[in-house]
């Protein structure tokens, strides 16, 4: 049964993507615009904390009433659940293994040439060694985080509304929104990644191998980043 702290923590999920938009990315922008040499990675460290402070609210509330791990998918998989997820895991882990592989051997000049490919995310992902550094927690800390919130706390508390299937769509659409600052390609980008975690965790009752799959991307699309934009001096070292 829903309370009235879940409404209150419902608000903030809504009300968080438009501040983030509208007032915390502009400044990040003007910063990493500016050329400040330490505003990529206290960017990071930011993201970091405000993703652990909502988890850890949504944690709280959720033992000191005590309801199930399981309504929040926090349960191991079995059978062939459990197969499913090591296939889901694996199948995206080996691409993005190889392709991160394929972008270290390539040339200056290549690597060069594929630098427009990364698009909206030349701005967020990692340019030196530093912020890779702090990147790499980040990308955990989203794939644990985000899935709790999106796909387990926040479909719970929409499906107790509307429904499970019809939850589940709203917790995608809140989820691509909050990644508005990205701009349209990131929103869509993040929608239909949001969907197939929320489609397996749905099939697999469980987001533990939803949450290692989120955190591979991240960490993946993170070092491709790097890869392509750091330097050649940081090359050679």
């Amino acid at each position: 049964m829903r309370t009235l702290a879940d409404d209150l923590i419902l608000l903030l999920i809504v009300v968080y993507p438009v501040w983030e938009y509208f007032v915390r990315w502009p400044r990040a922008k003007a910063r990493l615009a500016s050329g400040e040499p330490d505003a990529r990675w206290k960017l990071y460290r930011s993201a970091i904390a405000t993703q652990w402070v909502a988890t850890a609210a949504v944690v709280t509330l959720w033992f000191v009433l005590r309801r199930p791990a399981a309504a929040l998918y926090l349960q191991v998989p079995t059978g062939w659940r459990l197969v499913l997820s090591i296939v889901f895991v694996v199948g995206i882990a080996l691409p993005m293994f190889a392709q991160v592989v394929a972008v270290r051997r390539v040339s200056e000049e290549q690597r060069v040439a594929l630098r427009p490919k990364l698009g909206y995310a030349t701005s967020i992902v990692p340019h030196t060694t530093v912020e890779l550094r702090w990147f790499v927690p980040l990308a955990m800390t989203a794939g644990l985080c985000e899935e709790l919130i999106y796909r387990g706390y926040l479909t719970w508390l929409l499906a107790s509304y509307l429904g499970l299937w019809l939850g589940a769509v709203l917790s995608v659409a809140i989820f691509g929104l909050a990644h508005g600052y990205l701009g349209k390609t990131g929103v869509v980008r993040a929608t239909l990644l949001g969907a197939i975690f929320a489609g397996f965790a749905i099939a697999l009752q469980s987001l533990y191998a939803v949450m290692l799959v989120h955190a591979i991307v991240d960490l993946g699309s993170g070092m491709l980043g790097y890869l392509l934009l750091r330097e050649p001096v940081e090359q050679a070292s």
